[in-house]
């Protein structure tokens, strides 16, 4: 399967087994959705480009970017949470035995 959309080099990609979903990051600062090889939404908040993609649950993941930033997302497309802290570039994120 290709998938075609991002502007920029895709740095991220994540997969919600069981539903057919997959989430593609972008230095072109976009997350986009995907199900069965079609676009199903376009994720900006990032103000540079994405590095990072860690799934949480089946219906939420976060996103970590160049911008110093974490989002939590819901796969229906909403930034539910912005976490700051860092002085600089995340490049990359991952769940280890927590609960979110």
């Amino acid at each position: 399967m290709t998938l075609t959309g991002h502007d920029m080099a895709v740095w991220c990609v994540g997969s919600l087994p069981g539903v057919g979903i997959m989430i593609t990051g972008s230095a072109d600062r976009t997350l986009r959705i995907w199900k069965t090889g079609k676009c199903q939404g376009i994720l900006k908040g990032h103000t540079d480009a994405v590095r990072g993609i860690c799934i949480i649950s089946p219906d939420a993941f976060l996103s970590c970017s160049n911008d110093a930033t974490i989002r939590r997302w819901s796969v229906a497309g909403e930034c539910t949470g912005t976490y700051y802290g860092h002085e600089n570039y995340i490049y990359s994120i991952s769940l280890i035995n927590c609960t979110i």
